[in-house]
């Protein structure tokens, strides 16, 4: 749909099954529990990174 292909992904994080120190919670911040994301890219080079924030 909108002519992006899928990269990488979906990838799935909860914050109960990884270290106490992880890159998602370093990026993003101590608040996001669970979340998914996938890395899309169009023909045209735009790439774009979806986040599904699920608590």
């Amino acid at each position: 749909m909108l002519g992006f292909r899928l990269l990488a992904g979906p990838y799935s994080f909860d914050a109960g099954e990884e270290n106490k120190h992880n890159m998602t919670n370093d990026l993003l911040g101590d608040t996001v529990k669970k979340m998914r994301n996938a890395h899309l890219m169009a023909d045209n080079g735009v790439g774009i990174e979806l986040f599904e924030f699920l608590e």
